[in-house]
């Protein structure tokens, strides 16, 4: 059952999506894909009025590049599977891949990070550059360090993505910059405009900004980066400072500022407003909630949404996939010009810093800057989009 059909009982409010005249998108998630699958749900869920076409890819980022592909595919498998293999959801589902991008970023490095820490402080949380931990890999923790063998997968038990096969199989064969570079010069070729939700670092992006400079004419971008008030907020707790860190721009400030740079038929950013926004536990509950019969795959994924390995983190990613299909979910925003340091020596490397329009530097874009989403809307569509696949 589709998302717009689902709502149900008193915690929801009827569907009230985009307007009716709105044409549905191509919608593309690049993302460092970790322990949540409610991006990916949120995107499938949507109705077809929505979403024409689904594309996912990934990239190195909270992990290593191949264990997030492997994220993805194997939520992929789970969604199918929940749905019961059937009908129009299960029909949707079938034509989307997972396709892998970068593994590295494109100039910064985990030695360059270590170094660094000098100028530009430790960051509280480092996704891949972690340090190594051999013991906890081999139980099946998330690859960390050893940049040299960032290739290497972990997973264990369940987890692991099931033989691939279908569009798996032959995504699993493409690379994402090559893919999102295809989907823009089609679009492009159309006058139509592809909707990217980056919800990872910028690498794959900017890689296909170097294969084809014109590939930002064809794409309205949502990023889930360019935190502008970090500095503040990280004095007032340990927590702030680590869910106010501006980590997708942090990993590769290099992508970041060509990609913000780049001249886009929209540009987004979601940012620190998102680290407002933390579920409460009925509304975790709630999502997470399944029935006696369910399957297995309904149980996994139930798991991994109502009893998250670390709870309590804000909807940082699933905020950038409501906010590119339902307009409602942003309740206030400003705009302003972005840029990135990317000048590797100073304490500022890999910031973000906004002007007005008035007071800018030359060679900037603008960007709607979000700054508070309804999170009461929020709450009813990540419950509907769950709830399609752990009890449907």
């Amino acid at each position: 059952m589709l998302l717009s059909h689902i709502f149900r009982g008193a915690l929801l409010l009827p569907f009230f999506g985009v307007v009716a005249d709105a044409a549905p998108r191509e919608l593309i998630l690049d993302n460092d894909w970790s322990e949540s699958p409610m991006p990916l749900l949120i995107a499938l869920a949507a109705d077809s009025s929505l979403v024409s076409n689904l594309t996912v890819t990934s990239l190195s980022g909270n992990t290593w590049g191949n264990q997030c592909q492997a994220y993805a595919q194997r939520y992929l498998q789970a969604a199918l599977a929940s749905v019961n293999g059937t009908g129009e959801l299960a029909s949707r589902i079938e034509t989307v891949g997972a396709v892998p991008g970068a593994l590295l970023p494109l100039l910064r490095t985990q030695q360059g990070y270590e170094q660094g820490i000098n100028y530009t402080g430790s960051l509280s949380f480092a996704g891949s550059w972690r340090p190594f931990n051999e013991t906890a890999e081999s139980m099946g923790s998330d690859p960390t360090g050893n940049e040299a063998d960032a290739g290497r997968v972990t997973f264990q038990g369940d987890a692991v993505p099931r033989a691939l096969t279908g569009q798996l199989a032959t995504s699993a064969a493409q690379w994402a910059p090559d893919v999102l570079v295809e989907r823009s010069r089609a679009a492009r070729a159309r006058n139509e405009t592809v909707t990217l939700v980056a919800i990872g670092p910028l690498t794959n992006v900017a890689l296909a900004l170097v294969r084809d400079p014109a590939f930002a004419q064809g794409v309205e971008l949502f990023y889930q980066g360019g935190f502008l008030s970090y500095n503040l907020e990280s004095l007032l707790s340990v927590r702030n400072s680590d869910i106010f860190n501006d980590f997708n721009t942090l990993f590769d400030p290099q992508a970041a500022k060509k990609v913000l740079r780049a001249p886009f038929k929209r540009l987004v950013l979601i940012n620190e407003a998102a680290s407002r926004v933390t579920p409460p536990e009925d509304i975790v509950v709630a999502a997470g909630r399944t029935s006696a019969s369910a399957s297995s795959e309904q149980r996994f994924l139930a798991q991994l949404i109502g009893a998250p390995a670390e709870p309590g983190l804000p909807l940082w990613d699933e905020l950038a996939t409501l906010a590119a299909l339902y307009p409602e979910v942003i309740a206030n925003s400003t705009v302003g010009r972005i840029d990135i340091d990317d000048r590797e020596g100073g304490w500022s490397y890999g910031r973000a810093f906004a002007w007005r329009d008035e007071l800018a530097p030359a060679g900037l874009q603008q960007a709607e800057i979000v700054t508070a989403f309804n999170e009461q809307r929020v709450h009813e569509l990540y419950i509907a989009a769950a709830q399609a696949f752990v009890n449907p």
